[in-house]
């Protein structure tokens, strides 16, 4: 297997972290009530009309969001991420707060779709150890601050969350350097 290859798998799983953490986030921040679906509460207390659901979210988001056993922690970044902008409470679209370099989670969670777009559209032949090992190093200092500003908001500690993360992300960095040895 080539280095290419190896550093194309431990990209893949840096998803998991990512997703949970973003999970995590999600169920702290989310101003829809346990057992509220969230397409309703998208309707009821957003004022979503069904064609605005559609835009917003798009359809297939729509449609995972409309069953009744929805779970953060079983979906995907894009769902996450469109859910953490819209249903938390966080400042609206567009708002400078998810743009300009601060401490606000806005900021932060937007460095976290930044920073794993910019990953996920490169080459894979442009990718190396070092730039791998950046990628690790900025996802993991932007979701870490996300979760302490998620901690400054809802009042429930994330300590516990951040180590999980950062022993995951490093767990895929120590494999990532273990494989790359044995080529």
């Amino acid at each position: 297997m080539t280095d290419a290859k190896i550093i194309n798998m431990k990209l893949l799983m840096t998803m998991q972290p990512t997703a949970k953490a973003l999970a995590i986030i999600y169920k702290h921040l989310t101003k829809v009530s346990s057992g509220t679906r969230v397409e309703d509460y998208c309707k009821s207390v957003l004022g979503y009309t069904e064609n605005q659901l559609e835009i917003e979210l798009s359809k297939p988001v729509n449609d995972t969001l409309s069953g009744p056993s929805w779970n953060p922690f079983h979906q995907d970044l894009n769902i996450l991420y469109k859910l953490l902008q819209r249903v938390c409470g966080l400042a609206e679209l567009g708002d400078e707060k998810w743009t300009t370099p601060s401490d606000a989670i806005e900021y932060h969670l937007q460095q976290v779709k930044d920073i794993r777009d910019e990953m996920f559209h490169k080459k894979l032949e442009n990718i190396d150890v070092k730039y791998f090992q950046e990628f690790i190093s900025s996802l993991q200092n932007s979701l870490t601050k996300a979760l302490q500003q998620t901690e400054l908001m809802s009042g429930v500690p994330t300590s516990k969350e951040v180590n999980d993360l950062i022993a995951d992300l490093d767990c895929i960095l120590a494999e990532l350097y273990l494989q790359l040895q044995h080529l």
